[in-house]
C-alpha cells in the first residue's frame, strides 16, 4: 500500500484513509491474527468480517501482510521521496551480498525525506477526520 502525502497530511483528513491505513499497519503487527471464519456457513458479519477481509499476518496458511510505503514530494523541487516499510528490491540484493550494505542505502536513501510531512502525520487526530456519510466515520471510530 502506498500513502501519497501533501505536506499537509490530507489523505489523514478522511476516515477512510485512516482506516485503511490503520487497517494495514495493525494486520502487519498481528493484530488482526484472531479472525475466525464463520464456521456455520451462514456467511461473516461486523468485527468478523473486517477480519476475514484484511487477516493478511502470515499465519495459518494465510498470506503476508501488505507493507506500507509513504511517498510525498519535496515543495522547493518536486523531487520525489519515499520511505519503505522494508528493503526495495535493490536494497534486499544488496543485502544479501553484503550484510548491512541493504540497510546503509535505505537509510541513506530515506535520509533526505521531508521531516516537516512526518510531523504533520503525528498531529493527526483521527476524530477530527471526515467522511461523505456521518454513519460511515461512526462506524470507522
Amino acid at each position: 500500500v502506498v500513502l501519497v502525502l501533501d505536506p499537509d497530511a490530507t489523505p489523514f483528513s478522511r476516515i477512510w484513509c485512516c482506516f485503511e491505513e490503520g487497517v494495514v499497519t495493525l494486520a502487519a503487527r498481528g493484530h488482526l491474527a484472531s479472525y475466525r471464519r464463520s464456521r456455520s456457513g451462514d456467511g461473516l458479519f461486523g468485527r468478523t468480517a473486517l477480519q476475514e477481509l484484511v487477516a493478511r499476518d502470515g499465519a495459518d496458511g494465510r498470506r503476508q501482510p501488505l507493507m506500507l510505503d509513504i511517498a510525498t514530494t519535496h515543495l522547493s523541487t518536486g523531487e520525489a521521496e519515499m520511505l519503505t516499510e522494508g528493503l526495495t528490491e535493490l536494497e534486499a540484493r544488496k543485502e544479501q551480498r553484503l550484510p548491512g550494505s541493504g540497510w546503509s542505502q535505505k537509510s541513506r536513501r530515506e535520509a533526505s525525506f521531508p521531516v516537516g510531512v512526518v510531523q504533520s502525520c503525528l498531529d493527526i487526530d483521527v476524530r477530527e477526520a471526515s467522511a461523505s456519510e456521518e454513519v460511515d466515520k461512526t462506524r470507522i471510530l
